[in-house]
């Protein structure tokens, strides 16, 4: 049973993910929302892993961060 349970919790998250992703795309071209996304869900996770697993990181993936922080703040300034 704790693997079904497992098992819907993921198919709710894909599912929220899938339908903000088309309303992203009703709202704003492809080409803007793709890297959003992409990067977005790279610095969330990897700030996930910090919080939730106290990973620690080189030099070389924190500066990575950075740059897409940055990147996902400059992709939405208009």
């Amino acid at each position: 049973m704790v693997r079904a349970w497992d098992g819907v919790k993921m198919g709710v998250v894909n599912l929220a993910g899938i339908l903000t992703q088309l309303i992203a795309l009703e709202q704003v071209v492809g080409v803007v929302v793709f890297p959003v996304q992409a990067s977005g869900g790279l610095v969330l996770n990897t700030l996930f892993a910090v919080v939730v697993w106290h990973e620690r990181f080189v030099r070389r993936t924190l500066v990575g961060m950075g740059v897409a922080a940055v990147g996902l703040v400059l992709i939405n300034l208009k």
